[in-house]
């Protein structure tokens, strides 16, 4: 099996599910932007902001570090078993320890913000329900270091039933304020004891054999961990500082305009989680020719992608708040232009990203996201006074700009001939002529030119040659893996009445 396919494989199977869990998730955070008001929904994203930056710090990167370390295992059902069993013994112990410690520092934090009562209620809900998702996605590391992403949908299920119907459930039973919280953090709680169940049941059970020999596992891990704090860091400033720089009423606005592109960045994931085991495998065997292509392959794939989505939403904004929130923020229309920019960067970093990692590069990593938050920081202490919640999407533009420049630089100097530009031009080029016709008609009905703009940019990406052969080949052998799969299962159901 090709490589690209393993990546388009796992890619689509962990897209599926985030595309359910996004579904419902997006529901709930619509029924919170409604049912609070615009400053309890600014304290929401705040209260959020702070939880999804120390709550990144309780797993410390070791569920991307253990996708490396299972996808490079010998080719041994027992072998890999056997360490996927300790390796998740292993992380879940420390990372128990390290959830204890982070649950004190936002009580500590809420605390000293001033907030009691429900607000302080609240908060600590929201930790606790985040650092139980990181924990969730812990289990998923193990499955997808044996590159098991279909039962990630089991995950994301859970995850979005969960936030719905326990919001509904809550509201209905007038908890208010409260029942926001309640179902957040319930809903964690519940996706970590069912998850671990389901592993245990399906795979394995944990081994606790290899605690104090493991403790290598947490210096391999920090500077991902750094990494992803920073990132969070980063992309979670604008919620969490607007309030103490303006307004808790421009942090509601900054938030509901930022929720598209944090619902977005999940789709991120899917991506790395879909490219890293099959990076990580193809590294460990030295098949380096392989890998340059795998990689560009998935950046130009995944340009061609995103493109669209971007350009709709740079053009697009006010439509697009308009349908999730009513007329409430209207104003943050620019802010989510300028975000839609990030929405491509993220997407192409995190290819980068995850080939650095594969390649025992994570310090880069590290050091390349903790440069590009001090520049984000920098630019958002600069620029909020001034320009409210316009200046942390500036802010995370900029500090999204350096990294990617950062990234860049190390692959091409390590490859030499890395065909970035190569990779990014002709979906590029597609694009502007999208963008171009969007812009002439954009007076003309959003129905309309959905289809028109989309219909173009498929065109002009025929003309430019932005689809490979490659490209067809593996959307054939994706077809014909699927005919095969469905064909099994229809002979053994047969087999079975029979």
């Amino acid at each position: 099996m090709s490589a690209s396919f393993r990546m388009v494989r796992n890619s689509a199977a962990t897209l599926a599910a985030q595309l359910l869990a996004q579904a419902l998730r997006a529901v709930f955070v619509i029924l919170v932007a409604r049912y609070l008001s615009e400053a309890d929904f600014g304290f929401y994203s705040f209260a959020q902001a702070i939880c999804l930056i120390l709550t990144m710090l309780a797993t410390m990167g070791m569920e991307t570090i253990v996708v490396r370390e299972i996808a490079s295992l010998p080719d041994d059902r027992a072998t890999r078993q056997e360490r996927g069993r300790t390796l998740l013994g292993s992380m879940l112990t420390y990372e128990a320890a390290l959830s204890a410690l982070i649950q004190a520092v936002v009580f500590a934090i809420a605390y000293l913000y001033g907030y009691r009562g429900e607000r302080l209620a609240g908060f600590m809900l929201l930790g606790a329900g985040l650092i139980f998702r990181q924990l969730a996605d812990s289990l998923m590391g193990i499955l997808r270091g044996h590159e098991h992403m279909e039962y990630e949908v089991v995950f994301g299920l859970l995850e979005g039933l969960g936030l719905v119907g326990f919001i509904f459930l809550f509201q209905g039973l007038g908890l208010g304020f409260m029942g926001i919280f309640y179902a957040f953090g319930l809903t964690y709680v519940l996706q970590f004891l069912i998850g671990l169940g389901f592993v245990a049941r399906v795979f394995f059970v944990p081994s606790f054999s290899r605690v104090h020999r493991d403790l290598d596992l947490l210096s391999k891990s920090f500077p991902v961990g750094v990494a992803r704090a920073t990132t969070s860091f980063s992309t979670n400033s604008g919620p969490m500082l607007l309030p103490l720089l303006r307004t808790e009423l421009e942090a509601g606005i900054y938030g509901a305009a930022y929720q598209p592109l944090k619902g977005l960045l999940l789709f991120t994931r899917s991506l790395g989680i879909g490219m890293l085991p099959v990076f990580s495998q193809l590294y460990s065997t030295g098949d380096e020719r392989t890998l340059e292509s795998s990689a560009a392959g998935g950046l130009r794939l995944t340009t061609m992608l995103v493109l669209p989505m971007v350009v709709g939403l740079f053009m697009y904004p006010h439509v697009v708040l308009q349908i999730l929130y009513g007329d409430k923020y209207a104003d943050g229309a620019i802010v989510l232009r300028v975000l839609s920019l990030v929405i491509l960067m993220t997407f192409l970093e995190v290819i980068l990203n995850n080939l650095l990692v594969a390649m025992h590069r994570q310090r880069i990593v590290g050091i390349g996201r903790l440069v590009s938050t001090v520049l984000s920081l920098g630019l958002l202490l600069a620029l909020t006074p001034t320009m409210g919640a316009l200046g942390p999407a500036i802010s995370l533009l900029g500090g999204e700009l350096l990294v990617f420049g950062m990234y860049c630089a190390v692959l091409i100097s390590h490859y030499r001939r890395f065909p970035l530009w190569k990779a990014l031009a002709r979906p590029l080029a597609a694009s502007l002529c999208m963008g171009g016709v969007l812009w002439v008609g954009r007076a003309q009905p959003l129905w309309l030119m959905v289809p028109v703009g989309l219909a173009v940019y498929l065109s002009a990406l025929i003309l430019v040659r932005g689809v490979a052969r490659s490209d067809l080949d593996t959307l054939r052998a994706g077809w014909r893996k699927v005919r095969q799969m469905a064909s099994q299962r229809v002979t053994a159901a047969r087999e079975r009445r029979g």
